[in-house]
């Protein structure tokens, strides 16, 4: 289950990051999946390996599936082009990929920076 956390605590979790833009959030939080996901094999999420897939990864369509959202969705998070995402799918995503609850943090307060409103001078 998901670890309700106040707005406080969130605003305090994104401001232990460097001052960066939401296109700069969008790339690390994109370099920490991709880097957490090859990280991974299929045999240590236990299952099987799918043919004509790179064993030595777990993929995308795996991750997908662990993380119980669509493949399309997820290569669009991993690849920073998504629009909407809330913070519930990316801790689903967290979980699926078996992350620490420093990664989390990290991935969360990145999510946070990226989605968050711009504001206007």
């Amino acid at each position: 289950m998901l670890n309700r956390r106040s707005p406080r605590s969130r605003h305090l979790r994104a401001r232990n990051l460097p001052a960066m833009s939401a296109a700069d959030a969008r790339k690390t939080m994109s370099d920490l999946l991709k880097s957490k996901r090859a990280s991974l094999t299929p045999e240590m999420m236990g299952l099987k390996p799918r043919e004509g897939f790179s064993q030595s990864k777990l993929s995308r369509i795996d991750t997908a599936h662990l993380a119980g959202i669509s493949f399309d969705h997820y290569q669009r998070i991993e690849q920073g082009t998504s629009v909407g995402v809330s913070a519930e799918v990316v801790a689903k995503i967290c979980d699926a990929l078996q992350m620490n609850s420093v990664e989390k943090d990290q991935i969360l307060a990145l999510h946070e920076v990226w989605s968050s409103p711009r504001r206007r001078p």
